[in-house]
């Protein structure tokens, strides 16, 4: 997974929250994926990342910027 972080978000005041949150949520999913080999993740991105646009689903920080998704 990637997420930008600018400057400007750190003024947000839910980025504490997220500062917070997200090194937990890393935790977790690699807890929960640890019964996949390196191949399998791969898969398992692919596979959701076609999930993903086949629903028209925001994949990138720059394409929720373009629709204003936040």
């Amino acid at each position: 997974m990637f997420v930008d972080i600018t400057p400007a978000s750190r003024l947000n005041p839910s980025y504490e929250l997220y500062e917070e949150l997200f090194p937990q949520l890393l935790r977790r999913e690699d807890e929960i994926l640890a019964c996949l080999s390196a191949q399998e993740r791969k898969q398992l991105s692919a596979l959701l990342g076609m999930i993903e646009q086949s629903l028209d689903l925001i994949q990138t920080s720059e394409e929720a910027d373009a629709k204003q998704a936040y």
